[in-house]
C-alpha cells in the first residue's frame, strides 16, 4: 500500500515537470518569432529608409505604432484602419485637383491689365504736360478697380496652392509609410495597399505639375498687381503735383492763344475723347455687374409699385381730385419712375468716374425736359432748350481728357452764356412754368453757379487751365444737380402721395400718413437733397478723394478718454440701430393696432403684447447695436453702474414707470379698451406705453398718466372681467297713486327696451316717502357700458311719456324752485 503510494506521487511530480518544460519551450518559441517578426519589420523600414533620404520619411511615431500592433497581434485591424485613412486622404487630394481654378480668365485680365500699365506707362513717360485732373482721376478709379479685382484672386490662388502643397506633403508621406513593404497580409489587404500606392504615386504627379502652373499664375498676378502699385503711385504724384501748381499759369492768355499751341485740333481730340469714354465706361461697368443688377432690380421695383398705384386710384370716381397734387406721375410712371432712377443711382458706386457720371447726366437732362416739357410755357420751353444744350456743351467739354485751342473757347462761351442764362431765370422765372415755384434754393444754387461761371472766365483769361475747366464744370454741375435734387424731392413725396391714396385700408399707408407727416418727409427729403448736393460739388471739383479721407479719419479716428476707446463710426452705428430698432417698435405697434382710433373703445387683448412685443425688440435692438459698434462688454459694465448711481440720485421715477410698464404688460390689470377711474379722473385706456400710458376721457381730452401709477394707485376698472354695467334714475310719484300700476307701467317701458338686459332683472323699488311725493329708483344693467348715457336717456323720456299717458302726476321738488 505504501509503494503504491510514493509511485503515485512520483507520476504526479514527473507529469508537472514535463508541462512546465513544455510551457517554457512553447513561451520561447513564441518569444523568437516575435523577435524575428520585429527584426523583418526593422529590416523592411530600414531598407525604406536607405533607398529614399531625399524625400518625405516615414515618422518615428508610424514605426512605433507598427511595432506596437505587431506585438500586440493587431497588425491587420491596424492595417485595415490605415487603409480607410489612406483611402479618405487621397479622395479629398483627388477632389482638390479636380476642383482647380479656373485661370485662363485670370490670365486674360493679367494680360489686359499689364497692356494698359504699359500703354499708360509709355505716355507718362513721354511727357505729362498734357494729363489734365479728369484724365488723371479717372485713370486712378479704373486701375484701383483693377487691384482691388487682383487683389482677392491672388490671395485665393496663395490659399488654393498652401492648401494643395498641404494635400501633397499628405500624399508624399503616405507613399513613404513602411507598410507598403509588409509581408504575411491577406490578399484582400495587398491589393488595396497596392491599389492605394499607385493612386498616390499619380496623385503626386498631378499636384506637382498643378502647383508648377498655380506658381506661375501667381507670380504673373504679384507683378501685375506690383505694377498696378507702382503706377497708382505715379498717377497720385502727378495728382497731388497738379494741384499745387494749377494756381500757376500753365498756358498763354486766352485772348494771346494761338491755334498751333495745342498739337491736336479740337475735333480730333473729341472723338478720340468720345472713344475713350465709351471704353472707360464698358470696362468700369463690367466691373459692376452686381451693383447694375440691384439698380435694375430697384428701379423695376418702384416702377411696377407706382403703376399699381396709380391704377388703383383710377378706379376711383374722384380721380382727378385725388391726383390733384401729383404732377410727375401723372405725367409719365415710365419718365419719372427713370428720372428718380437716375438721381439715387450714382450713389450705389463709391466713387465712380466722370464719365460714368456724365453719361448719367445726359440720360436725366433728357427725361428732365421730357417730363417738365408739357408745364413750360413758350418762353419756358424756349429757356429749357438752351439751358438744356449750355449743359450738353459742358458735359462733352468735361468728357475733353487733352486741352485743346477750341476747348479754351468753348469753355469761355459756355460761361457767359451760362451767366446770362441764370440771370434771365431770375428776373422772368414767373413766366417759364408753374410746376417749378422760385424758391430761396434755387435762388442760392443759380447764385453759386453764376460765382463758379465767373472764377472760370477769370481762370481762363489768366491762362490757369486746370481751375478753369474745374470751375466752369462745377459751375453746371451746382446747377444740375441742384434743380435735379429738388425735382427728386418733389417726386419722392407723389411716390408716398400715391402709395396712401392707393393703400388707404392697409395699416402700413396709415402708418406713412402722408396728410400729416408730409412737412417731416420734406424736410427729411430735402436734408437728403442738401448732402447729396454737396457730395456731387465735391466729386466735380475733384475733392471727392479728399473728403472720404476726411469722412473716414472723423469715424475711425480713436478718441481716448481715460480708459475708454472709441470712434464716432461706433457711436454713429450705436445710435443708428437704436433708431431703426424704435422705428420698427412703432411700426409692429401701429401694425397691431396700438394706433386705432381712440373714438372705439372695443376692448383690445393685443395691448399688453404690443407692449412685451415693443420692449423685446427696444432690447434686442439694444443688443444689437452693442454688437455691431464693437462696444465691449466692461465698458458697458460701467455705463450700467453709472446708471445705477444716477438712477440712485435723479431717475428714481423713470426707472419706476418702465418697471411698472413691464409689470403692467405681465400682470395686464388694465388692457386697451378698459373703461378705469384713477383717482379723480375717468376714461377709456388708449394706449399702455413703456414709460406712460393714454387715458381718453369724456370730454376728449387724452391724459398721459405715468405707469408707476396705475401701479401704486386705487384704480377700479369697470371692464376688467366684462362690460356689463348697473345704473338706476330717480322719479317721483304723488301721493295716493297706485304703486303698482306704476311699478307695472315702469316695468313694461323696460320690457320694451332691447338695450336693457333681461338678466339681472330690471328692480323697481321705492327709495324714500318725502314731504311732498314718494322717490322711486329704477335699477337696470346694460351690455355695454359707453352706451348707458343714451339708453338712460331714452328710458326717462319713454317713462315720462307713459305715466302722462296714464295721467299719472309727477310732482316737482318744492326746493327745486329757488335752484
Amino acid at each position: 500500500m505504501m509503494n503504491k503510494l510514493h509511485w503515485n506521487q512520483f507520476n504526479s511530480f514527473l507529469w508537472i515537470i514535463i508541462m512546465s518544460f513544455f510551457c517554457a519551450s512553447t513561451l520561447q518559441a513564441q518569444r523568437k518569432k516575435e523577435a524575428k517578426k520585429k527584426d523583418t519589420l526593422d529590416q523592411i523600414i530600414l531598407d525604406s529608409l536607405k533607398r529614399d533620404t531625399m524625400s518625405i520619411v516615414a515618422t518615428k511615431e508610424d514605426t512605433i505604432a507598427i511595432q506596437k500592433a505587431v506585438l500586440g497581434d493587431t497588425l491587420i485591424p491596424f492595417v485595415a484602419n490605415k487603409v480607410e485613412k489612406y483611402n479618405a486622404t487621397i479622395h479629398y487630394s483627388h477632389r482638390s485637383v479636380r476642383d482647380t481654378l479656373d485661370m485662363s480668365d485670370l490670365m486674360q485680365e493679367v494680360a489686359m491689365v499689364n497692356k494698359i500699365v504699359d500703354k499708360m506707362q509709355t505716355r507718362i513717360e513721354k511727357g505729362n504736360r498734357n494729363f489734365n485732373i479728369q484724365m488723371i482721376n479717372t485713370s486712378i478709379i479704373l486701375l484701383t478697380e483693377n487691384l482691388n479685382d487682383l487683389d482677392p484672386k491672388s490671395e485665393s490662388l496663395a490659399n488654393y496652392a498652401s492648401r494643395l502643397m498641404q494635400n501633397n506633403r499628405d500624399v508624399k508621406r503616405i507613399l513613404k509609410d513602411p507598410i507598403f513593404k509588409l509581408t504575411g497580409l491577406s490578399t484582400d489587404l495587398k491589393v488595396q495597399l497596392n491599389n492605394i500606392y499607385q493612386d498616390g504615386q499619380q496623385l503626386d504627379t498631378s499636384e506637382i505639375a498643378l502647383l508648377t502652373r498655380i506658381n506661375l499664375a501667381r507670380n504673373q498676378t504679384s507683378t501685375a498687381i506690383l505694377k498696378l502699385n507702382d503706377l497708382l503711385s505715379d498717377l497720385k504724384y502727378m495728382e497731388e503735383n497738379k494741384y499745387f501748381q494749377m494756381w500757376k499759369p500753365d498756358a498763354p492768355s486766352l485772348f494771346k492763344l494761338k491755334s498751333n499751341y495745342y498739337q491736336q485740333p479740337f475735333w480730333a481730340t473729341l472723338g478720340s475723347s468720345f472713344s475713350r469714354t465709351f471704353k472707360i465706361v464698358g470696362i468700369y461697368l463690367k466691373r459692376k455687374i452686381g451693383v447694375l443688377c440691384w439698380g435694375m432690380f430697384f428701379l423695376l421695383v418702384t416702377g411696377i409699385i407706382s403703376w399699381n398705384n396709380r391704377r388703383k386710384i383710377k378706379k376711383n370716381e374722384d380721380y382727378e381730385t385725388i391726383m390733384t397734387p401729383v404732377k410727375y406721375f401723372k405725367r409719365s410712371i415710365l419718365l419719372t419712375t427713370l428720372f428718380a432712377f437716375c438721381n439715387y443711382f450714382p450713389f450705389f458706386f463709391l466713387n465712380p468716374p466722370y464719365s460714368f457720371l456724365n453719361l448719367v447726366e445726359l440720360i436725366q437732362l433728357v427725361l428732365f425736359v421730357a417730363i417738365l416739357w408739357p408745364y413750360l410755357l413758350f418762353k419756358g420751353r424756349i429757356m429749357i432748350l438752351i439751358s438744356a444744350l449750355i449743359c450738353v456743351g459742358f458735359i462733352l467739354d468735361n468728357q475733353l481728357l487733352d486741352p485743346t485751342f477750341g476747348e479754351r473757347w468753348l469753355l469761355f462761351l459756355l460761361c457767359i452764356a451760362l451767366i446770362l442764362t441764370n440771370l434771365a431765370v431770375f428776373k422772368f422765372n414767373s413766366s417759364y412754368t408753374s410746376l417749378i415755384a422760385k424758391s430761396w434754393v434755387t435762388n442760392v444754387v443759380m447764385i453759386i453757379s453764376i460765382i463758379f461761371a465767373v472764377f472760370s472766365l477769370l481762370f481762363n483769361l489768366g491762362g490757369l487751365t486746370t481751375p478753369m475747366k474745374l470751375f466752369g464744370f462745377t459751375s453746371i454741375q451746382v446747377l444740375i444737380i441742384g434743380v435735379s435734387m429738388r425735382m427728386f424731392c418733389q417726386v419722392a413725396l407723389e411716390f408716398i402721395y400715391i402709395q396712401t391714396e392707393a393703400n388707404k385700408g392697409s395699416r402700413f399707408s396709415a402708418f406713412i400718413n402722408y396728410i400729416e407727416l408730409k412737412s417731416k418727409y420734406m424736410r427729411i427729403f430735402a436734408f437728403i437733397g442738401m448732402v447729396a448736393w454737396c457730395i456731387g460739388i465735391f466729386h466735380s471739383m475733384n475733392l471727392y478723394g479728399l473728403f472720404l479721407f476726411i469722412v473716414d479719419f472723423i469715424f475711425n479716428h480713436h478718441i481716448h478718454i481715460g480708459q475708454f476707446d472709441f470712434t464716432f463710426y461706433s457711436i454713429f452705428i450705436f445710435v443708428f440701430v437704436i433708431w431703426v430698432s424704435s422705428i420698427v417698435s412703432r411700426f409692429v405697434s401701429f401694425a397691431l393696432g396700438g394706433d386705432q382710433d381712440t373714438s372705439s373703445t372695443k376692448r383690445n387683448k393685443l395691448g399688453t403684447m404690443t407692449l412685451l412685443i415693443r420692449l423685446s425688440i427696444l432690447t434686442i435692438g439694444f443688443l444689437i447695436a452693442i454688437a455691431a459698434s464693437g462696444i465691449p462688454l466692461d465698458k458697458i459694465t460701467l455705463i450700467i453702474g453709472a446708471l445705477g448711481v444716477g438712477i440712485g440720485f435723479g431717475l428714481q421715477n423713470i426707472v419706476n414707470n418702465l418697471v411698472s410698464g413691464i409689470i403692467l404688460a405681465f400682470e395686464r390689470p388694465i388692457q386697451v379698451g378698459d373703461s378705469i377711474e384713477i383717482g379723480d379722473k375717468s376714461g377709456t385706456v388708449s394706449e399702455i406705453g413703456v414709460r406712460s400710458s393714454k387715458l381718453k376721457v369724456t370730454e376728449g381730452a387724452d391724459v398721459i398718466v405715468p405707469n408707476g401709477d396705475l401701479i401704486s394707485q386705487q384704480i377700479t376698472n369697470w371692464t376688467l372681467k366684462d362690460r356689463r354695467k348697473r345704473d338706476f334714475f330717480s322719479f317721483r310719484i304723488a301721493y295716493g297713486t297706485d304703486l303698482y300700476l306704476v311699478k307695472k307701467l315702469v316695468s313694461d317701458v323696460f320690457e320694451e327696451n332691447k338695450n336693457v338686459l333681461k338678466n339681472p332683472p330690471v328692480a323697481i323699488t321705492i327709495s324714500e316717502f318725502a314731504s311732498t311725493a314718494v322717490i322711486m329708483k329704477a335699477f337696470f344693467w346694460v351690455s355695454e357700458l359707453d352706451d348707458i348715457p343714451t339708453i338712460k336717456g331714452n328710458l326717462m323720456y319713454a317713462v315720462y311719456a307713459r305715466l302722462l299717458e296714464h295721467n299719472i302726476q309727477i310732482p316737482h321738488d318744492p326746493y327745486d324752485l329757488g335752484k
